[in-house]
């Protein structure tokens, strides 16, 4: 995992018992160093954690969270990069027990695609994601926050553009493909048979399949690929001409039709999210807190995967409990557990929905209004006053009544004679402290 290079002289003709600890990570199939084995232990506690994590939220919570997503697609790298370390080292294995010598081939001389490469390359895209996970910190800070926030809510954008993109770019390679496949094939069969060295320029590479015909298309973006690469060398002015007309297009659409696109859409979600970027951050970095007293793992990565004398008391509790499954006290105190957990989901769902609703009885409130409004004071406004007084009213006498003070009859009918309006100004201003003056007034 950990690349250390040192060049050794004549590495295929000396035995692996001969070779110095710094030549011997140069070998394909090495065995994992000290560092290798410490990064193991790291990942397997994040993989741990990640577990952990999908079983107590679910995987429909789980896969909502763009953060997980990135745990999972590192995670999955790293294991991939594990397993083909593995691969490696059992088919080198393999080969020195039947004394072959390409178990000790230079790095130069090893396959394009074989196991030891390919893991580097997992490792360093594992590598990266593991970076970008630090961006997540950022939503601490009151400065990088709202750009985090910003930044994150713009990827549908850059989504979207992709999809448009590499269709765009599909439909011309293929285009492409159809038209310049008997030149490329000719150009090969010169390079490599005739030794024609006109015909082996790399630019007559460029189209030369679909796989190549996309990446020549992809780095024309950032202009590494010129118009002389659509060039032919026989005497076909039409065929050339609709060549580089295709790619003179591709090149339209792609400059100046879909990048300036891009740029309209990320402006314009920009200026969007900006303006309540800073209740989008507080908002995240709230969350970002409450994560932290949540009832997750009790040690992070790696420790996390040391048992702790909790794991050892449910795993005792397990047996305990299948067991003594068949008793009748063990089913009794089970159903007893589970109202005891159905209740408290129940009375959290209370709760959650209460707050939902009072988050959106203000958004509405503050959509009514407006930021700036300067009409003043409107009927709505005194019947939305009227409302709120008359639901503290209620919610009021219901914590009173709950407390076991005695309080009048919320539905009874309000004073209405100006006799019973003065004796409840009266007692009022009497300072009556008890309900029984209000309830006497209302009578």
């Amino acid at each position: 995992m950990v690349s250390q290079r040192v060049k050794i002289p004549n590495l295929d003709t000396q035995p692996a018992e001969n070779l110095s600890k710094g030549s011997k990570s140069e070998l394909r199939g090495a065995p994992a160093t000290t560092i290798e084995w410490m990064i193991l232990c790291y990942v397997a506690g994040l993989i741990w954690a990640e577990i952990k994590q999908l079983w107590d939220e679910g995987a429909h919570e789980y896969i909502h969270d763009m953060w997980n997503i990135l745990d999972f697609v590192t995670n999955s790298l790293y294991i991939a990069t594990l397993t083909l370390r593995v691969i490696a080292y059992l088919q080198v294995k393999r080969e020195r027990e039947r004394g072959l010598q390409t178990a000790f081939m230079e790095r130069k001389d090893w396959d394009a695609y074989d196991p030891n490469l390919i893991a580097e390359a997992l490792f360093a895209a594992a590598n990266i994601f593991s970076s970008l996970k630090l961006i997540y910190i950022f939503t601490v800070n009151p400065h990088l926050g709202p750009l985090q926030i910003s930044l994150g809510r713009m990827i549908m954008d850059i989504m979207k553009f992709g999809a448009v993109y590499f269709l765009v770019l599909f439909s011309f390679a293929c285009g492409l493909n159809h038209l310049y496949w008997y030149y490329s094939t000719l150009r090969k069969e010169e390079c490599n048979n005739l030794h024609i060295q006109t015909s082996c320029d790399r630019k007559y590479e460029s189209f030369a399949n679909l796989f190549e015909i996309v990446q020549s298309l992809y780095w024309a973006i950032y202009g590494l690929v010129d118009l002389d690469h659509a060039e032919l060398q026989e005497p076909h002015e039409f065929t050339e001409f609709v060549g580089k007309l295709m790619f003179g297009t591709y090149s339209w659409i792609a400059f100046v039709v879909l990048l300036n696109l891009l740029i309209a859409m990320m402006s314009s979600s920009y200026q969007n999210i900006s303006s309540q970027a800073d209740e989008e951050w507080k908002f995240a970095r709230s969350k970002l807190w409450i994560s932290y007293f949540e009832d997750t793992g009790t040690l992070p990565a790696p420790f996390n995967i040391i048992p702790s004398p909790k794991t050892f008391f449910y795993l005792l509790l397990w047996f305990k409990n299948k067991l003594c499954a068949c008793s009748k006290q063990q089913k009794r105190s089970r159903w007893q557990s589970i109202r005891k957990i159905v209740k408290k989901i129940n009375e959290r769902e209370i709760r959650y929905q209460a707050v939902m609703r009072d988050l959106i009885k203000r958004y509405i409130m503050f959509k009514q209004r407006g930021p700036l409004r300067g009409d003043g004071v409107t009927e709505d406004d005194i019947n939305e006053l009227k409302q709120d007084i008359s639901s503290f009213r209620f919610e009021l006498l219901e914590i009173l009544r709950n407390n076991g003070m005695k309080t009048p009859n919320p539905n009874q009918p309000k004073p209405s004679s100006k006799k019973n309006l003065l004796r409840y100004w009266k007692n009022i201003g009497n300072g009556s402290s008890s309900f029984d003056s209000v309830e006497g007034s209302f009578d």
